[in-house]
């Protein structure tokens, strides 16, 4: 009984947090490690909204997460059949992937980097909320740059208060560090995570 209960309270949350994303807004969730904020990778506003609120400096770029592999390939270029299957066997886990960039891809969303930050997590939840919305989503930490993120929804709204459009309750993973970083053409880690 508990887990029906449970299941029916993310469906709802998963439910109200697609339509806020489908609206411009910004939404926090669980990730592998801790709450991220999302929204809809082409809208720029929203972005805009997001980089603000963490006092993010948009040169850095964003990372992009989708339900599988198809979700966040619209991003990046046309991989060889190796390279397709580095990524495609890597996830669902913490790995974030830096993949050449669609020629279509915005500065706004990849930074001063010809290339996108792209990842299919481990966390469950975070999946499923790219599948209830029919796409990718960007995926930035819960917290003001250079500080600890936020690792359950009373954090997030301490942090940011009501400036959040829509925060999913719910637990994050048991990672302790951000997800790795790893440039898929040179091997280079960018950052070593969980």
């Amino acid at each position: 009984m508990k887990t029906k209960t449970s299941t029916y309270s993310h469906a709802r949350q998963l439910l109200k947090a697609r339509d806020v994303i489908g609206n411009g807004g910004i939404v926090a969730y669980p990730t592998e490690s801790c709450y991220g904020l999302g929204c809809y990778p082409k809208d720029y506003n929203a972005i805009r909204k997001i980089l603000l609120l963490k006092y993010r400096p948009v040169t850095k770029g964003l990372i992009v997460i989708g339900g599988d592999i198809n979700q966040v390939s619209k991003y990046f270029q046309v991989l060889s059949d190796d390279l397709w299957s580095r990524l495609s066997l890597s996830w669902p886990s913490a790995t974030t992937w830096l993949v050449p960039a669609a020629s279509w891809v915005p500065s706004w969303l990849k930074g001063d980097s010809d290339k996108i930050a792209v990842r299919v997590p481990a966390h469950r939840l975070a999946r499923e909320l790219c599948k209830y919305c029919g796409h990718a989503l960007v995926s930035t930490s819960a917290n003001l740059s250079g500080q600890r993120a936020a690792r359950t929804r009373a954090e997030v709204s301490r942090i940011f208060s009501d400036k959040v459009d829509y925060i999913i309750d719910a637990k994050c993973g048991s990672a302790t560090r951000p997800s790795t970083i790893t440039d898929l053409l040179t091997g280079q880690v960018i950052r070593a995570g969980s």
